[in-house]
C-alpha cells in the first residue's frame, strides 16, 4: 500500500466511524444522528431487526422519543440526539470493528 492508499484507507476508517454504528450479525451499517430521524425512517438493529418510526413524542435539548413499530408491536425509543443510528437503505459498510474503531 503507498502513502496516498493509505491516506485514503484512513479518510475512509475515519468517516465510517463518524457515521456508522456496529451492529451485532450485520457489521458496521450506515446512519445517522438520532435527532436528524423523520417519521418514516426504517431504523437496524442488531441481527438485521427493523422499526419503522411512527411518530415523534418528545424531545429535549440532549434527547429525542421516537414510537416505533416492530412486527405488529409499537414501542417506544428514547435516545440522545448524538447517537448514530442505523437506517435501512443507508449500506453496509466492508470493514471490521477494529479497523472502524467501533
Amino acid at each position: 500500500m503507498t502513502g496516498e492508499e493509505f491516506k485514503q484507507h484512513i479518510e475512509k476508517m475515519q468517516f465510517i466511524k463518524a457515521n456508522a454504528t456496529w451492529l451485532q450479525g450485520v457489521g458496521a451499517h450506515a446512519g445517522k444522528p438520532a435527532g436528524n430521524v423523520v417519521v418514516g425512517d426504517v431504523l437496524v438493529w442488531n441481527t438485521g431487526a427493523t422499526s419503522t418510526v411512527k411518530r415523534q413524542l418528545s424531545e429535549t435539548a440532549k434527547t429525542i422519543t421516537f414510537e416505533t413499530e416492530c412486527e405488529g408491536n409499537t414501542y417506544q425509543r428514547k435516545m440522545k440526539k448524538t447517537r448514530i443510528v442505523a437506517i435501512q437503505g443507508m449500506g453496509v459498510y466492508n470493514a471490521t470493528k477494529q479497523e472502524c474503531g467501533l
